[in-house]
């Protein structure tokens, strides 16, 4: 089960030193999972009164999330190059799963879109508080915040791009037959009423 509720045909792997569960595609079609948001924003926005501190550690921690979703880009790049290289005969199989896959990538965008929307409300209203309190830390949770939501945003992008590629990949390699092309808008007519 993918963090977003959705199950896939992935593989999950520990790797040694690291208490972190990778998601690798098993599927050809498979589009890879985003990265999650680091989890200091799912506890809470930020628990200590210092600025500065909490300057540090939002870089931090966008920073590394930063770092994970171009890990994650690179993964998309490598699923496109491979798709772009194929030589194979394609079936109705491939070309289904092809779709299928595609629309996984959109459902799982749209489930991005939702909690970016949740979480803007939520960093909105942090801010506000902390502005009363502390404006230099509400500046900073703005700051982060803004930085945070359009790495979300930039996710849903990049997902809904790959499910179009992946869409456009299919429609590419579909068998549909002879294509006729008409000049004569006389002939297109007798073709579409045989």
């Amino acid at each position: 089960m993918s963090p977003y509720g959705y199950g896939s045909a992935c593989a999950c792997i520990i790797r040694r030193g690291i208490d972190v569960l990778d998601v690798v595609p098993i599927d050809k079609f498979d589009i890879p999972l985003p990265p999650a948001r680091p989890v200091a924003v799912e506890e809470r926005m930020f628990l200590s009164k210092v600025a500065d501190r909490q300057q540090r550690l939002g870089d931090y921690l966008l920073n590394d999330a930063r770092a994970k979703f171009d890990g994650w880009k690179k993964q998309l790049a490598n699923l496109k190059t491979s798709l772009d290289g194929w030589s194979g005969d394609t079936t109705t199989l491939d070309i289904a799963a092809a779709i299928e896959s595609a629309e996984k990538a959109e459902t799982i965008a749209e489930t991005i879109a939702i909690d970016t929307a949740r979480l803007e409300k939520r960093i909105r209203k942090d801010v506000k508080q902390q502005f009363k309190s502390d404006p230099s830390l509400g500046a900073v949770t703005r700051a982060f915040g803004g930085r945070l939501l359009a790495l979300e945003r930039e996710k849903i992008d990049t997902l809904l791009d790959a499910a179009l590629f992946i869409r456009s990949w299919a429609a590419d390699h579909s068998d549909r037959g002879e294509m006729q092309s008409f000049a004569d808008p006389a002939a297109l007519m007798r073709a579409l009423a045989a």
